[in-house]
């Protein structure tokens, strides 16, 4: 803060005050300064994934040399099966488009399909802002992409690859951008493994997930955050947009 102050005082005695310019440079400098804020959260967030990436890596190593089963056991191994699972047009591991799609898909899974009864370590939603919701989600997507498992592109409104990299809502179209994530082709070859061991433990598990993945993952997102509203009401109790999906009936 001292550092900012010493910028604002040097810039205003190089040039007359002006209440506008002032308030300018101050605004300037907050979003330098939030910037970098931003920055410094993503690579504390990198660094505090790093062993997860590690021990992920190691178990798909493992399968790769075949060393022992594989066997679904963790809540990432969820995110992988969603992705592979077919989706509207009838094809294994077509991409779903948006964080929040991916998290509200997930919420389902765990709701009507028990996949939470797979798994050690199941999601833990809980009503917020946009319905339920858990942070887990970002943070096991981002291990998943750097292990090699998952990719992330960005699209525009036509559903083509963007190259340049832009900063876009999770979930929202923003800017006629949106994200999709796919399986790479390894995170294809343990998807199948994993859906395997899925198909002895749960067998109404897979037809389960073809028809979520297709039905309403197809949805557009507000459709989608409706359904989950209406039948989850507990879920929406801290949501900001529930007007806005649910209609103007809603006190």
């Amino acid at each position: 803060m001292e550092r900012l102050e010493a910028i604002v005082v040097g810039a205003l005695g190089r040039q007359r005050f002006e209440p506008g310019a002032f308030f300018r440079l101050c605004r300037d400098l907050e979003l330098v300064e939030a910037g970098k804020r931003e920055r410094e959260w993503v690579r504390l967030r990198r660094r505090l994934a790093e062993p997860a990436v590690k021990e992920l890596g190691r178990r798909v190593e493992r399968f790769e040399q075949g060393r022992g089963r594989v066997r679904v056991r963790d809540r990432k191994d969820l995110i992988l099966l969603l992705l592979h699972a077919p989706g509207r047009l009838g094809r294994l591991g077509e991409g779903i488009r948006g964080t929040t799609r991916v998290l509200k898909l997930l919420f389902v899974m765990l709701q009507e399909l028990g996949a939470g009864r797979l798994v050690c370590n199941p999601y833990e939603f809980r009503a917020y802002r946009f319905g339920p919701f858990t942070a887990a989600v970002y943070d096991d997507l981002e291990v998943l992409r750097r292990a090699g498992l998952v990719r992330r592109e960005q699209l525009d409104a036509d559903g083509v690859p963007v190259v340049e990299r832009e900063r876009i809502d999770e979930g929202f179209e923003f800017n006629g951008l949106t994200t999709e994530f796919r399986l790479t082709r390894r995170g294809e070859r343990f998807a199948r493994a994993l859906l395997a061991d899925a198909r002895r433990r749960r067998p109404d598990l897979e037809p389960g997930l073809a028809v979520l993945k297709a039905g309403l993952g197809a949805l557009p997102l507000k459709a989608l955050v409706r359904y989950i509203y209406e039948r989850y009401p507990e879920f929406a109790t801290e949501s900001e947009i529930l007007k806005a999906v649910l209609g103007e009936e809603q006190d």
